[in-house]
This record gives structure tokens, C-alpha cells and sequence, in this order.
């Protein structure tokens, strides 16, 4: 038998070197990462108490802990839908990634990355998660970089952040751990939500710490981008409730919620006003992103099933929306060598399979109707609405903007047909598999736009355990108590 922690965190390590050997063959390193990622998501999402997988003729026992250090890793119900959800968009990443030049280096190094991602959740101690969230993110920067000696913003920025972060919540842990020898010390207390609220901020992309967010998506390569921006996300989002489900009285009076969603609406309001005026799709993709974010952080103030809820789908459709996006850009990219709008003029005739990946991708990231990324923006966009105030005209103000800055896009994209300056030596278009795959997730962004109780069901179980630790105390009986 083979305990659970030891497969999801060791398979990967051992397939990342193979792939670092074969890393001159894209297609043979896309097919070995994108094959024990997507082995490992049906690992995670087939096992049961009544099903257990083997490998090898062993039994895998995905709930068996194991000690490492005197440490427990242990993979409770709702990381297990978690990371067999990060398995699958690293599987999708990876095949997806070949065709839009992410770098040699992204599939050994996302390997890794996915190990380090399945210890943080698996491992049950906030301090050593975030050590290793800390490390995981040297690996981001390296993954951006991948090799080039150019701008070093991107992944400069997320370090330098995730750097700022991991202290304050190491010094929250500890204070946590002392509040059961002085319960009642309430400058302790105080000290340890600021402190809290603080990390989680950075982590999050929340203003005003938000700028690292944006410049990670237009510096990495965009093949890369849904994996490094929602896995992070993902992590640090189950940390976070985590936190909250076992500390609850962290959240008792909705103060980190309601700060985070303030960080998170003027994130959002920042990203949508800077979309609209971009006049390159890598800014564009990364203020979007940041558009989306901030919404993100917003749901999670909604109080009960329905904001959290909202929150889980927003991650959902923000992970297939980046996948479309990323593909197209990258193929779009290696056309012209920049993502300018005025280089790619006529490139959507040309290439309308990438060009249709992009701009469906773009737009359900900014909430567009009939687009998976509609129906937790209008959920959202309800519930705010319902509380009163002005943060609903926010939400709509930062959606516009980004709906603006893809038209705009979209208008260069098909505009008249003009010969480009110089044809690429080796012209990148989609494989047959990539265009399949491309294919399917239009399908299924449109598709869960108009279904989106699949998606729901599927994110019931997390619902249910972590809804009552965030749902903050309402007096005025409004829905969204903290920003009422």
C-alpha cells in the first residue's frame, strides 16, 4: 500500500527530471507532464472509500497521513477535490502549453511546482505551508524568467511580494498558538488579525498590493499563465478558509472579510479602468486578471453558501478562461513577436481558431454574458446590489472597462486584411491536438455558461464545509453584512 501524501507529492518529483532530459522535444515533454498530471487529477477525483485506485498492483490510500519531521500530511475530502482540480489544469496546461511556447523549462518546473502546491495544502500547519508557498514561488519566478536575461518584473514582483508576506503570517501562526495561554489578551488578538489580514492581502492581490498580480500575467509566457496565477490562488484561498474553519473566531465580526473585500473592490475598479485603455493584449490579459481577482475577493464578503459559492466559481471559470486565452495569445504572439493591437491587425482571419480562443477566453474572464464567467459576476453583481451602497456600480464599472478593452481588441484582430512586415521563420500554428483541445474548451466555456449546475454540484462539498466559517454576523440583515 502507498499512502496518499507519498504519490501526490513524489510522483511528480520523479517524472520532473525525465522531462528536464527531453526537454529539447516540447511535444514529448508536454505528452510526459501532461500525462502523470492528468493521472493524478483521476487519481484525486476517482478515489473513494469504496474505490481505491492501484498503481503497480499497490493500493493508493489517499486519507492514510504520514509524519515527516513531526509534521502530519494528511489529504482531508475537500484537498483532495482541490488538488485533483489543480491536477487537471496543470494536465490541460501542459498539452495546451507546447503549441503557445511556454518555455522549455515550464513542465519540469511545473512538475515541481505541483509537488510543492499538493505539500502546502497536504501538510497540517499553517507556519509550514507558508514556507513552502514561499519556496513554490522561487519556482514561479523562475518558470516566468524561463531563460531570458530581459525585464525581470514579473517575477520579480511576485518574490518580492510573497517574500513581504510569509512573515507576517509566520508571526500570525505564532500568536495563534499563544492565544490558548492568554485567550482574553485582546491587543494580542488584534495584532493577529492586522497581521492576518495583511498576508492574506499580498497573497491575494488586494489593494494596494495588487500591482505583482498584473505584471506576473504580462511577463510570464501566456501558455503559462492559468497555471502559475490560479494555482497560487487556489493554494492560498484553501489556506485561508482553512484558517478561518479552524480559528473562526478570526472572522467572528466579518473585519478580514469586509477588509479584503475594500482591497479586493478597488483592485477590481483599478483593473477594469486600465483594460479599457490598453493597446496590447498582455497588459489587457493582466489588468483583466486583475479585474477578476478583485471580484474574487468581493464574493468572499458575500455571507453564506451563496458568496462562497460565487468565489469557488470565479477560481472555476478564471482557470478555463486563462487556458483559452493564454493558447491564443501565444500562437497569435509567435506571428508577429509582439502583442501590440496594431501588429495584429487581420491576424483573426488568418488564424481564426487562436484568435476565437483568445477573445472568448478574454471576455468570460471579464464577466461577459453567455460565458462561464458571466454567472458568478451577476451572482456577485446581485448580492452586492442587494446590500445597498455604491459598490455595485464598482463591480460594474470595472467589468465595462475590461469588456471595452477586448472590443478594442477584437476590432484589431479583424480588421482588414494587411500583409504582415515579415513572415517568421518557423510559423507556430495549432496542432491538431491543441486545436481539439482549444475546441473543447470553447465548448465548455459556453457550454457551462449556460449549465452552470454542473459546475455547482461539483463545488458543493467544499461549499458545504467551508460556508459557516464565513459567513460574518449581520445586523441589518443584509446579505453582504461586512460592506453595508
Amino acid at each position: 500500500m502507498i499512502a496518499g501524501p507519498w504519490a501526490l507529492i513524489g510522483l511528480p518529483l520523479i517524472v520532473a527530471p525525465l522531462v528536464f532530459v527531453v526537454r529539447r522535444w516540447a511535444f514529448l515533454s508536454a505528452l510526459l507532464s501532461g500525462g502523470i498530471a492528468a493521472a493524478l487529477a483521476w487519481l484525486c477525483v476517482a478515489a473513494s472509500p469504496s474505490h481505491l485506485p492501484t498503481i503497480f498492483r499497490r493500493l493508493i490510500l489517499l486519507g492514510q497521513p504520514v509524519v515527516i519531521l513531526g509534521r502530519e500530511l494528511k489529504l482531508l475530502p475537500e484537498s483532495q477535490l482541490a488538488l485533483g482540480f489543480l491536477f487537471g489544469l496543470a494536465a490541460a496546461s501542459f498539452l495546451l502549453a507546447w503549441p503557445s511556447s511556454a518555455g522549455r523549462s515550464f513542465f519540469s518546473l511545473g512538475l515541481v511546482l505541483l509537488s510543492g502546491w499538493s505539500a502546502a495544502l497536504l501538510v497540517r500547519s499553517l507556519a509550514f505551508s507558508v514556507v513552502i508557498l514561499w519556496l513554490t514561488s522561487a519556482l514561479v519566478t523562475m518558470v516566468i524568467q524561463g531563460g531570458r536575461l530581459g525585464s525581470t518584473r514579473g517575477g520579480g514582483r511576485q518574490m518580492v511580494m510573497v517574500t513581504l508576506a510569509i512573515p507576517l503570517l509566520l508571526l500570525a501562526s505564532t500568536l495563534i498558538e499563544r492565544r490558548s495561554i492568554s485567550p482574553d489578551d485582546f491587543l494580542q488578538a488584534e495584532a493577529t488579525v492586522l497581521l492576518t489580514v495583511l498576508g492574506l492581502a499580498i497573497l491575494l492581490a488586494s489593494f494596494p498590493f495588487e500591482g505583482w498580480a498584473s505584471s506576473l500575467v504580462m511577463e510570464a509566457r501566456p501558455g503559462s499563465v492559468a497555471l502559475l496565477v490560479t494555482g497560487h490562488q487556489v493554494v492560498v484561498l484553501l489556506l485561508a478558509l482553512d484558517l478561518f474553519r479552524d480559528q473562526p473566531w478570526l472572522v467572528a465580526d466579518g473585519q478580514i472579510l469586509s477588509l479584503l473585500a475594500r482591497g479586493g473592490l478597488l483592485a477590481a475598479a483599478i483593473g477594469g479602468g486600465l483594460a479599457a485603455v490598453q493597446r496590447h493584449f498582455a497588459p489587457l490579459l493582466g489588468y483583466t486578471t486583475l479585474s477578476d481577482l478583485g471580484a474574487g475577493l468581493v464574493a468572499l464578503a458575500v455571507a453564506g453558501r451563496t458568496g462562497l459559492s460565487a468565489a469557488f466559481l470565479i477560481v472555476t471559470a478564471r482557470a478555463l478562461s486563462l487556458l483559452l486565452a493564454g493558447v491564443g495569445l501565444g500562437v497569435l504572439h509567435s506571428q508577429v513577436g509582439t502583442t501590440a493591437f496594431a501588429r495584429m491587425v487581420g491576424l483573426g482571419r488568418r488564424l481564426p481558431l487562436a484568435t476565437i480562443g483568445l477573445l472568448v477566453g478574454g471576455l468570460s474572464l471579464g464577466g461577459f454574458p453567455l460565458t462561464i464567467g458571466f454567472v458568478p459576476r451577476w451572482a456577485l453583481l446581485n448580492q452586492v446590489a442587494s446590500a445597498g451602497g455604491p459598490w455595485v456600480w464598482v463591480l460594474l464599472f470595472s467589468n465595462l472597462g475590461v469588456v471595452i478593452g477586448w472590443l478594442r481588441g477584437a476590432r484589431a484582430l479583424f480588421g482588414p486584411l494587411e500583409p504582415p512586415a515579415s513572415e517568421p521563420a518557423s510559423p507556430r500554428r495549432l496542432s491538431l491536438v491543441a486545436g481539439l483541445l482549444v475546441i473543447a474548451l470553447v465548448v465548455a466555456c459556453l457550454w457551462l455558461g449556460r449549465h452552470p449546475d454542473r459546475l455547482l454540484a461539483w463545488l458543493r462539498p467544499l461549499v458545504d464545509v467551508y460556508a459557516p466559517y464565513v459567513s460574518a454576523p449581520s445586523s441589518s440583515g443584509l446579505p453582504l453584512s461586512p460592506l453595508s
